[in-house]
This record gives C-alpha cells, structure tokens and sequence, in this order.
C-alpha cells in the first residue's frame, strides 16, 4: 500500500501542473478560495493493488494511519493504473486528474471530475452518474461497457463517436422514456445478479440504472468479481425489423408481394373483394390498392401535400400475335405522375422531370419500410398477446379475486405498476362486454394513452385479442380499433403488455403465498384454541401435516378436514345427513376416549326408528345433552352443504370458537341451532 513517490500537499503546491480545461484549474481569482485545500500528489506513476475508494481514498492510498483530512482530488503526472475506482456519494467525491494514461478493470463514479490528459481505458464498465460529476478524457476512450446517466461529458463527442470504442453505449441523454422500459439493453449486458427483477422496479423509469441492483454492484466492485456479460448481445436498430420484400426496387415483383400478408389482404379476403391500404405520414399520402383474385390490378399511389402525386401500377400492353389471336392480355408494370390541381397523369419514364422520378423512388421505399413494419408488428402482436397468455392472466386468482372490478372508480379496482394503470374485464361484466385487459399509460405532459387488449371474435371466426384505444378519459368513451397502419402504437402496445406479463404472474405468486400465509395463520389460531379438544400429539401432528401436506390452500377449514380423516385425526367429523346414527355413536364415543380419557352413556341407535338417520329429530340434541353432564358439548360448523361438520369441546370455549370460525368465514352452530 506504500506509496513512495506519492504526498499529501496544499493545492498552492501542485496548482501549476493542473490542466487548464480541468474544473481544478485556477481561474478568476478562485485558487484563493482552494488554495489551503489538500491534494494526494503523485509524481510519476501510481499502481493501485486494491479498490480505489473516492469517498474515502486515503483509507485506501495509505491505510489506517491516513490523516483526518479531506482530499479535494488526487493528481497523478504519470500513468494510473488499478482494478476498480469507484465511489458511492454523487453529491460530492475526490476527483481524479492524470496527466498520463487512466487505465482501470470498472470505473463507477459520480460527484466529481475525472480528467485524463492521455487514454482512458476500462476492462469492463466506466459508469458516470449523476451531475455533480463529469468526465474529460483528451485521448481516446475504450469501454466495453459506457454508461452515462445524467452525468457530464463532452455531448458533440459522444454524439458523433469520436475516438470513442464501445460495445455498448447506455446514455440517458439520447434516449426516450420508453426505452427504459425495455429490459433487455440492461439484461443483455450486466450479469444476471445486478439487474432488478421487474417486480422490483416499483418507481417510474427515468434512467438506465432505474433497473441495476446498486449495492450488488458496489459489493461486486469491492471483491473484484466481473459486473459485465463477457459477450453482449445486442440487436441493431437497423436490423430489428426484417424487411418484407425482396429489395427496395420499384418492380412487379414488390408490388405484388404486399398481397402476401394480412395487412392489406385482411384475414377473410373474398373473390372480386377491393382491399384498400392508405393513410397520411408527414406531408405525404400513402395507398395500395388491389383487387382479390386480380394478379395484375395491384396499384401504389403517394402524394405530396396536394402538389403532385405519382402511381405505380400494372399496364394492359398489346402482346406479340398469339397473344392478340388467343384473346390473352399482357401486363406490363408502369408508372405515372401527376401535378395538382389539373394535370393529366402522364408517364413517368426517363424522360420525365427528375423531381417526380426522385420523389417516387423516395416515398416508395419509405412505403417499403412502413410495410415491413407493419407486417412485423402483427406477426409480434398476434405471436405475443395471444388468446392463451391473456386468458390465463384474466383467470389468475390475484385477478378474478381482486382486480376484476373493472367499472369501479376506486383506485384499488386496478393495478398501479410505475406510470402504468391496468385494468381487467372479466366475460360480461356488462352485458355484451368482452374480456380485456386494458393498459393506461400516462404520459410525460400528464395526459393518458390507452391501450384495450380485447378478446373477440374477428372476421375470419377467430377468438383473438385486438388492439383498441380511445380519446378520451373515462369508462364512457368510445374505444375504436386501432389499426396496423399506425405502428409506434401497436410497438407500444408490445412493449407496454409484455413488462404486464412479467410482472403480473410473479405478483399472483406473491399473493398465493400471502393467501397461503393468511390461511396457515387461521388454521394456527384456531388449533390455539384447541388445546382443550384435541389432545397434544394430535395438534403437533396437524401442525406438521398442514405445513408438509397441504391439501386444500383455498379453504382452510376443509385442509383440517381432509387431514383428520386421512390420518384418522379424532377432531372434525364430516357426516352426510343420511348417515346411521351408529356412526355418530362410534365418533363421539372414539373422541371422548382419546381427547378426554372418558366413558359416557350416550343414547343408542336402537332409540330410534329402525329408518332413522342422524338428521332424524332430536338426534344431535340427545346426544349434546349427554355431554353437558361432563361440561361438554357439540359444536357445528355451518358449511352450506348437505352434511354435518362437527366435533366435540367444553362448554366454556363455545365464545371463543364462534370468533375463531368466523376468522375462517364459517359460522359456528350448536345443537340447538340445527
């Protein structure tokens, strides 16, 4: 830990070798303010064996007999070479100034300035956060890993790239809020153990390190164990959609290889059928025509503003003699323009002005792209939110037991996920109304974008979902389809239901368990009232069976029933109402014996009607007034059905146990009662 060529100076000592672009730098008088402040100084080349800490970096540069001092920053004139630098504070930090080359395994930083008068390389990952902070490399930066958040850096450098080599560049700055909810730019580079699960990731994104683990990460940098993937896999921008048709040539082929998909043939095209595409993007228009069952009446026209116009489309032409003799047409593709507002179409042909021919080119591959797109986007809707994946969220208990309440204003009617509300409609929770998952988006200028996930019946007698949005807030606006031609919306609507996906089963798991808690939590209290009705071994046993072999978690009063007859348990008695009245004698008399270690006279079935079962008049009554003369009694529990639960305690917990059966939502009865 010794450093030899290394002190602790006053800044007035070191102020000269300070580079002039450095925030360290004296200017306008300020040295006087700094100039009693402390510095570590290093002349030469500073080697660091060991974590680099700038909130405390004395402790590390020195060790425990590091003077009590703040160190405003560390100067180092030669190279800096170590594993990890980091520090936690980002309100305020030692900085870092080498005049040589900065080269480490993990930078994370924040709260002051790093200035690197040569190269700066780091292994893994340089992470600036923050902006009290900032980073001035006048060489060339290397990083397999870049993350900027909120943090200071030379913005025409990082923009254009400039002596700059990355794998992956994380930077708030050139991102959209929406990208942060896609996991995968995190996922795909950080190792698993630092990134936040999406349940976790409670609080709206604003930033790329919204979805890191912090302490694992400086827990990580502290005992020098890797932060990144050691390859990264990431998709391009340019090369996440694959595009449709063959190439971005205006030919026969291309145009007619938009009726090979369903976005502008439909899902149940029909013989003699026109099928139109147009819409409006920008100040141009957009539209493919095409007639089912015509190979040849494909068209494309695009217009600008209401200038000019040009089409493309198949041309009848004169064939050679047979063709003419056997009646046979002949197609040719073809291609006009138009000028507003009282032109004739006119072919568009080498000789025509170049300004519709660049036009043309332009929007038809533009048209290209808008179609690639909204083939992708519906093959990933109808792959992503199928029928299945939104029946089976709609069937969760979390769901149908406390998120089905789909017209209630009250705001624990839905989910609140981030800047997400998201509702549920179970079939006909208004007469006619389908099943949806609805997703509520608010935005950034605190309005709402609305995402319907309905499932119906589609033109082609399909049950799928379908993308349906509305204007206005409130349950009595219109919602309308939306259509594929707008795909920002339905890339949102992909992205917006798969982060529900993610998060709602991991929250239906967590409500099991805390239903299950609750239950185990009744079934405990109850069997705390049994003390004097069960004998001890019998009650240890059940708190074993219940936490080992859970029959039934949703009812916890029939999970002690299944248990006490499976495992011959002298507690609860299930009996049908036609049961013989022998049965009853033998239970009450078995309970008795082992639970309380007593004989009683009890009345016999022979007192009885040779017909008679135990629903037969003053039964139950007979035999619970047997028991009174030992201060005990029968006691029932009310299950709706046609059979009797009962069993047998004193008299004097009678109170007690009518509170304890409520807690499990059964009510407590007495012979008397029946």
């Amino acid at each position: 830990m010794e450093h030899k060529n290394c002190s602790i100076v006053k800044y007035d000592e070191i102020r000269h070798l300070i580079p002039e672009k450095s925030m360290y730098a004296p200017f306008n008088g300020s040295e006087s303010e700094i100039a009693e402040e402390y510095v570590f100084y290093c002349e030469g080349d500073l080697d660091l064996e060991a974590l680099l800490d700038l909130d405390d970096p004395l402790k590390c540069l020195i060790g425990g007999n590091a003077p009590d001092v703040f160190i405003g920053f560390i100067l180092v004139t030669g190279n800096c070479r170590g594993h990890n630098i980091c520090n936690r504070e980002t309100d305020g930090a030692t900085g870092l100034v080498v005049l040589g080359n900065l080269i480490a395994d993990n930078i994370v930083v924040g709260g002051q300035e790093i200035y690197v008068v040569g190269h700066m390389t780091c292994k893994e990952l340089f992470w600036g956060d923050y902006n009290h902070g900032n980073l001035n490399v006048e060489g060339a930066i290397r990083a397999k890993v870049l993350m900027i958040t909120d943090y200071g850096v030379d913005f025409e450098r990082f923009t254009s790239g400039e002596h700059i080599t990355t794998e992956c560049l994380l930077w708030d700055e050139i991102a959209d809020t929406d990208d942060f909810e896609n996991p995968e730019p995190i996922q795909s580079t950080f190792l698993p153990e630092f990134v936040a699960e999406e349940i976790e990731v409670i609080d709206d994104l604003y930033s790329w390190k919204d979805r890191l683990n912090y302490c694992k990460i400086f827990e990580a940098l502290e005992s020098g164990k890797p932060l990144i993937r050691e390859k990264i896999e990431k998709e391009s921008k340019e090369t996440a959609i694959p595009f449709f048709f063959t190439d971005d040539a205006i030919s026969a082929k291309n145009l007619q290889r938009f009726g090979d998909s369903n976005v502008l043939m439909g899902f149940a095209p029909q013989k003699g059928q026109e099928q139109v595409l147009e819409y409006w993007e920008g100040d141009s228009f957009y539209r493919v025509l095409v007639e089912i069952g015509q190979p040849f009446s494909y068209c494309v026209y695009v217009q600008y503003k209401q200038e000019h116009a040009c089409m493309v489309y198949f041309s009848n032409h004169k064939g050679g003699l047979w063709e003419r003799i056997m009646g046979k047409k002949h197609y040719k593709l073809a291609m006009a323009f138009r000028q507003f507002p009282d032109g004739d179409w006119l072919l568009l042909n080498n000789n025509a002005p170049l300004t519709y021919r660049l036009f043309l080119k332009d929007r038809w591959k533009k048209l290209l792209e808008h179609y690639s797109e909204m083939v992708w986007y519906r093959k990933q809707f109808d792959k992503k939110v199928s029928r299945e994946i939104l029946e089976s969220i709609l069937n969760l208990p979390l769901i149908r037991e406390k998120y089905s309440n789909y017209y209630s204003v009250e705001e624990d009617s839905r989910i609140w996920f981030r800047d997400f509300q998201w509702q549920f409609r179970q079939q006909d929770a208004e007469p006619g109304a389908c099943p949806r998952i609805g997703i509520i988006k608010e935005t950034q200028d605190g309005s709402f974008d609305f995402y319907h996930f309905d499932l119906i019946e589609t033109i082609d007698g399909r049950l799928a979902p379908v993308l349906f949005t509305q204007d206005q807030n409130g349950y009595d606006a219109e919602a309308y389809e939306v259509l594929i031609l707008e795909r920002e919306k339905y890339k949102k609507a992909i992205r917006y239901f798969e982060i529900l996906e993610r998060v709602i089963f991991e929250m239906n798991k967590q409500y099991l368990q805390e239903q299950e808690d609750i239950a185990c939590g009744k079934i405990c209290s109850l069997l705390g009232a049994m003390p004097m009705c069960l004998g001890p071994e019998y009650i240890a046993l059940l708190h074993h069976l219940m936490t080992n072999q859970q029959k039934d978690k949703d009812d916890p009063l029939y999970e002690i029933i299944y248990l006490c007859e499976e495992h011959n348990i002298p507690f609860l008695w299930r009996m049908d109402w036609k049961q013989e009245i022998g049965d009853l004698e033998w239970a009450i008399k078995h309970s008795l014996k082992t639970n309380f270690d007593i004989d009683v006279i009890l009345p016999s079935a022979s007192d009885y009607p040779e017909e008679a079962a135990i629903s037969y008049g003053t039964v139950f009554i007979d035999f619970d007034k047997a028991l009174h003369f030992y201060n005990l009694q029968l006691g029932f529990v009310n299950t709706q059905c046609d059979e009797y639960v009962f069993f047998i305690h004193p008299l004097a917990l009678r109170i007690k146990l009518e509170k304890e059966f409520a807690r499990l939502g059964y009510q407590y009865e007495q012979a008397t009662d029946l």
